[in-house]
Formats: structure tokens, C-alpha cells, sequence
């Protein structure tokens, strides 16, 4: 933090650039939380999967970061018919309907927060 004297017309802009510098630090240790809260989720994706194989639930991943402070976790397996097998399982009717990604979320929730947590609050403290 400055510690130099300014008048009061330069206090607003010597309040922005302060705000600035936390709003950095603060998306900087979010994104970083975010990626280890998706690793959370895969995690338990991997251990609550549908088996058969065992390669639906092998095949869970973190997409590209497409949009600020997001992060989208899928499963790039396919039928042989080239449908994401994900679509099957979760919404298929009758015989072999298997949802379970609502029941991965839920399982990961608290572990996801913590996550994020943990790392802003490591963040914090190397920066203070």
C-alpha cells in the first residue's frame, strides 16, 4: 500500500489504482482456485462414474478456458455412432439410463468452494 501524501484531487485516482491492484490480485488467485476446483470435480467424476470399461469415466477433462473466471468440465466419450455417450447415460429412457452428473456436482460442491477458497486465502497471505 502507498504511504505517499497526495491532495484531494489526486485521491480518486490513487484509490483506483489501489482497487486496481486487489482486483488483480483477486482474479489472478480466483482463476488459479478454479482450475484446482475442476480438478476436484474430475476427481470425483472419475471415482463416481458409470463403469463398464472404466473408459467413459477415464475420459473426463477441463475444456479451454473460452470465458473470464470459467471453467467447463465434459466427457469426450462417443457411441460408435459418434453421440457423446455422456447424452445416453444421463437422458436416455427406459433400460441403461444411468444419471449421474448431477450426483458428481453435488459430491464436489464443498470440495470445489474449499478449493477456491483455500487458494485466495493463500493468495492473501503471500501478498500481504
Amino acid at each position: 500500500m502507498t504511504t505517499k501524501k497526495i491532495n484531494a484531487t489526486e485521491f480518486e485516482l490513487a484509490f483506483e489504482e489501489i482497487l486496481k491492484e486487489y482486483e488483480d490480485i483477486l482474479t489472478e488467485a480466483t482463476d488459479e482456485g478454479l482450475d484446482e476446483a475442476a480438478e476436484v470435480y474430475i476427481g470425483n467424476a472419475h471415482r463416481l462414474s458409470p463403469r463398464r470399461t472404466g473408459r467413459y469415466a477415464a475420459n473426463w477433462a477441463v475444456y479451454p478456458k473460452k470465458y473470464h473466471l470459467k471453467r467447463y468440465v465434459g466427457n469426450s466419450t462417443t457411441t460408435k455412432q459418434n453421440i457423446p455417450l455422456i447424452n445416453i447415460l444421463e437422458y436416455r429412457t427406459g433400460k441403461g439410463r444411468r444419471p449421474h452428473v448431477q450426483k458428481i456436482f453435488n459430491e464436489s460442491i464443498y470440495g470445489m468452494l474449499e478449493a477456491v477458497e483455500k487458494n485466495l486465502n493463500k493468495n492473501k497471505e503471500s501478498k500481504t
